[in-house]
């Protein structure tokens, strides 16, 4: 891949995902997005997207009580996910305990020129960093998007 002196990061990173070939499997990360919108509020409560292996969604649940409520609708959830994306589906959905659970969403550890995003952004960036196992990067990633969402005081 060539880059040019001015590139912007965004036409870097269009680029790469074009050279790798990544288009496709992007497109499945969708869920992401729309998770809360497909399963409902009562369910993004307690279980949550934490990453995809293959066409193998694992999605992070609070407790063995929502594992198992899972569990038993696992095909109707795999249908409503698959039914939103475009080219690509997933096969399987597995479902994992996941720790620490994304409500103890802690917005208060910005610079003092940033305000807090607010609780729901903080508790998607908890969420989206909930699969990370080494606690000091998933620590800084956590502060890094605070600090990107945070509106400037």
């Amino acid at each position: 891949m060539r880059i040019k002196k001015t590139s912007s990061i965004s036409l870097v990173l269009k680029e790469l995902v074009r050279e790798k070939k990544w288009e496709s499997r992007l497109r499945l990360h969708a869920i992401f997005d729309f998770w809360e919108q497909a399963v409902g509020r009562d369910i993004a409560d307690h279980a949550w997207p934490m990453h995809i292996r293959g066409f193998v969604l694992w999605v992070g649940v609070t407790d063995s009580v929502w594992m198992q409520h899972l569990h038993l609708q696992k095909n109707i959830l795999l249908e409503t996910l698959n039914a939103r994306l475009a080219a690509e589906k997933l096969t399987n959905i597995r479902f994992d305990l996941a720790s620490p659970a994304p409500h103890a969403a802690d917005c208060s550890r910005l610079p003092p020129s940033f305000a807090p995003p607010d609780n729901k952004t903080c508790l998607d960036i908890k969420k989206a960093t909930a699969a990370i196992k080494d606690p000091a990067i998933r620590d800084s990633l956590e502060r890094l998007l605070q600090t990107f969402a945070a509106p400037k005081k």
